[in-house]
């Protein structure tokens, strides 16, 4: 079985290359073999989890939005389709998904779930609202996830905002999703 990747917290990593293209920055991770265009005025940040190779922040990273890229090696899916992957063991993490949540945030809730596409191949989205409390504030969070694999990796892309923006964020957020290329 493939072991749960949850975005939750994002952990920084060096760019091998970066570059620039009009309105557009590029982060590449040849190690972890994608790349990621990202809006110029979104600066990357440090994050805390090990797996995550990338995190961006809204308003030159002032911003209440945030995005990053979580790639995690499961040996047991290397020799998994990405047709069986997404078919079979995404759906199945949204119950796991739920309940990882669910230990920071009792009231986090799957508003939505389905097939999609990242980077040309087939994929898995979740739509997340839960509530995040640091000391005396209280955060309602949306998080958008898009999860696909290639050669044993298995990549997710979230993206969160206030529960409030949710629906004006979205077409941003899938936007800078169409952003994330996987390389050979």
């Amino acid at each position: 079985m493939v072991s749960l990747v949850v975005l939750v917290g994002l952990t920084g990593c060096e760019s091998n290359a970066t570059g620039n293209e009009g309105d557009l920055t590029v982060f590449r991770d040849n190690e972890r073999k994608f790349a990621f265009h990202y809006p110029k005025q979104w600066k990357i940040v440090e994050s805390t989890y090990a797996d995550t190779r990338f995190k961006i922040v809204s308003k030159n990273g002032r911003g209440p939005e945030d995005c990053g890229v979580n790639v995690k090696f499961e040996k047991n899916a290397t020799g998994m389709s990405i047709s069986d992957f997404v078919k079979n063991v995404s759906p199945a993490m949204s119950k796991e998904i739920l309940r990882v949540i669910k230990n920071k945030s009792q009231d986090a809730e799957i508003m939505e779930s389905g097939f999609t596409y990242l980077s040309n191949q087939n994929a898995y989205y979740h739509v997340i609202f839960s509530t995040q409390r640091t000391v005396d504030y209280v955060a309602k969070v949306a998080m958008y996830s898009v999860q696909t694999m290639k050669d044993g990796y298995i990549y997710t892309v979230a993206c969160r905002c206030k529960q409030s923006d949710f629906k004006q964020q979205f077409p941003e957020f899938k936007n800078i999703m169409t952003g994330f290329i996987l390389l050979n």
